[in-house]
Order: C-alpha cells, then structure tokens, then sequence
C-alpha cells in the first residue's frame, strides 16, 4: 500500500514525482505551488532502511518565493484521524481514498467541470501507476517488506517497554499500600495484581 512509508517515498518524494507531490500538498496545505524541486531529496536504499523518520526535503516556490524545508515542516495526520475531520475539500478526500485504499476517481461525463479536481484526478492516476509499477519490481517490494518488518518490530519493542513500565509501577504501588498495612484485597482491587504477586514484594 502507498502506507509503506518506503513505496510512499518513491511515489511522492522521487525526481519525475514533480506533479503528483504538488498536487498531494496543495490539497493539504490548501496553497498554491507555482514550482516544486525533488532534486534535493536523494533516496537510496541505506537511507531507506535506516530512517527512522521519513522525512522528505522538498523545495517549494510559492507566489514566486522559494521556500526551502528547513523553514517549513509538513505534519500528515493519521488518516483515521483526517477521515474523522470530514473535510468538503474533494481533492483531500480523493487523495485520502487513494492513499488508503488505492481508489482512483474518474471524471463522469455529466460531472461539472472542475480544473482543480481533474488534475487532482490524473495526479492520483499517475501515482497508481507508480505504486503498481513499485509492486512488479521483486526487489522494490523486498525493501518496503523490510521497513515494514522494521517498523512493525519498533512498535511491538516499544510496547513491550512500555508494559514493563506499568507492571514495576503497579508493583511498586502495592509494596508502598503493603507497608502501610492495607489489606491484602485493597491493594489487588488497586494494582490489578494476583495475591501471589503481591505476597513476593
């Protein structure tokens, strides 16, 4: 899915992406872009499964002004979260809908003219293109398994971390409501802790 944050970065952040990038930021940021550089944003494959962030360094002109990236971050939301927003912009939720389940719109001939939309349209069918592309390359799809096992294995590390953390603070609670003479069912009712537990500390 263009979600793999390694498919992602090939689609929108590759030299030739031009188009596509800048459609994809206009329907977030709600601007007009008059030029966009990927130039300065070399992928190679260390840097792909090193990432721990996946950043893209994108030089926009605005209005005429260049705006570099180390003066601009662009956040996206987490698409459940910007579903929840139901926003009426059409080009976000079209990109939205691409994004998460791959679907690209076609103009139906009795739709009312819209430039914005129609180029929102071939923006996304030019990024499918690409993601389909990704998908015939056996080794394009070897490295986004890999970010995806990486990213997969942070979590579940991070996790692990965080349940050790509340089970010694759990434990620590019940030793201190145990010093203080509190009953043996007070202090389970409390920690969520088993009564073998609690009798170790």
């Amino acid at each position: 899915m263009p979600t793999n944050d390694f498919f992602f970065k090939k689609i929108f952040g590759s030299v030739g992406s031009e188009k596509i990038t800048k459609s994809l930021l206009e329907a977030i940021l709600k601007i007009e872009i008059t030029a966009i550089d990927l130039d300065k944003n070399p992928i190679t494959e260390k840097e792909l499964l090193d990432d721990k962030l996946g950043v893209m360094d994108i030089r926009l002109e605005i209005n005429g002004n260049i705006v570099l990236t180390d003066k601009i971050k662009v956040y996206i939301l987490e698409l459940p979260k910007i579903e929840r927003m139901n926003s009426e912009d059409k080009n976000l939720n079209l990109w939205i809908k691409f994004i998460k389940d791959l679907e690209v719109k076609h103009m139906a001939e009795n739709e009312e003219k819209d430039e914005k939309l129609e180029e929102t349209i071939k923006a996304i069918q030019e990024a499918k293109k690409k993601y389909e592309e990704l998908c015939q390359d056996e080794h394009a799809r070897y490295i986004a398994e890999l970010r995806e096992k990486y990213v997969e294995e942070t979590a579940s590390v991070r996790q692990m971390g965080y349940e050790e953390g509340q089970e010694k603070e759990k434990k620590e609670i019940a030793k201190m409501m145990k010093d203080n003479n509190y009953s043996m069912e007070e202090i389970m009712k409390m920690t969520k802790l088993s009564k073998e537990d609690i009798e170790k500390l």
